[in-house]
C-alpha cells in the first residue's frame, strides 16, 4: 500500500489516468485478498512482533501476492494501519470501515495514540 499511495499524497488524481485506475485496483485487491484470510485489509512493509538483539522491533516488507514482486508474501501478512491512513484521502468510506473493523478486531489499542 506505502508504495502505490506515496503519489497520491504529492501529486493530483485525474480520473480514469493510469493513477486513478491503480488506485482503485490496489485497493479492491487488498480487499479480495484480506476477506479470502478472514482479517482487514491493508497489507504494506511494517514492523512487526520480532525482535533483534538490541530489542528493536524487526521491519519487513509485507505484501498481497498479487500486487508484489516479491516471493513469498502468501507467508507473512501483517495489517498495517497505516495503510488505510493512506487510502482516507481517495476512498474515505472504505478507509474508516476497515479501521472501524481493526479497532473492533482489537488490532488498534486506542490507549497508546
Amino acid at each position: 500500500m506505502f508504495e502505490y499511495f506515496m503519489p497520491y499524497l504529492i501529486m493530483k488524481n485525474y480520473k480514469n489516468s493510469v493513477f486513478d485506475i491503480t488506485y482503485a485496483t490496489v485497493i479492491k485487491v487488498q480487499k479480495e485478498y484480506s476477506k479470502a484470510r478472514k482479517v482487514p485489509w491493508g497489507v504494506s512493509e511494517s514492523g512487526y512482533y520480532a525482535f533483534d538483539l538490541c530489542l528493536n522491533y524487526q521491519y519487513k516488507a509485507f505484501g498481497v501476492p498479487d500486487l508484489g514482486l516479491k516471493r513469498g508474501l502468501k507467508e507473512d501478512t501483517v495489517i498495517s494501519p497505516y495503510s488505510t491512513l493512506l487510502v482516507l484521502p481517495y476512498d474515505a468510506h472504505n478507509a474508516m470501515e476497515n479501521i472501524y473493523r481493526i479497532i473492533s478486531e482489537g488490532g488498534w489499542d486506542l490507549r497508546i495514540i
